[in-house]
């Protein structure tokens, strides 16, 4: 980063962050009102041997194999 925009870039940094964290504290929260509703056990419980992190891991990594797959298709046809 050149030295006139290392303000800039730490603002875009701590900006893309910040945006990171908010939009997980709301996948959490869906999460946890679709998952322990009805009085049932959310995947986030607070026994862990009755939680399933394992399920809210593997929602992560479809959703990372989506953005990848949209990564790699290619980008003029999007502007179709």
């Amino acid at each position: 980063m050149p030295d006139e925009l290392k303000s800039l870039g730490i603002a875009v940094y701590l900006s893309v962050i910040g945006v990171g964290n908010f939009i997980s504290s709301i996948l959490i929260s869906v999460i946890e009102k679709a998952t322990g509703g009805d009085g049932g056990e959310s995947w986030f419980a607070d026994n862990l041997n009755r939680a399933h992190l394992d399920y809210f891991y593997w929602l992560l990594a479809a959703l990372s194999g989506v953005g990848f797959l949209l990564y790699l298709y290619p980008q003029d046809l999007y502007l179709c």
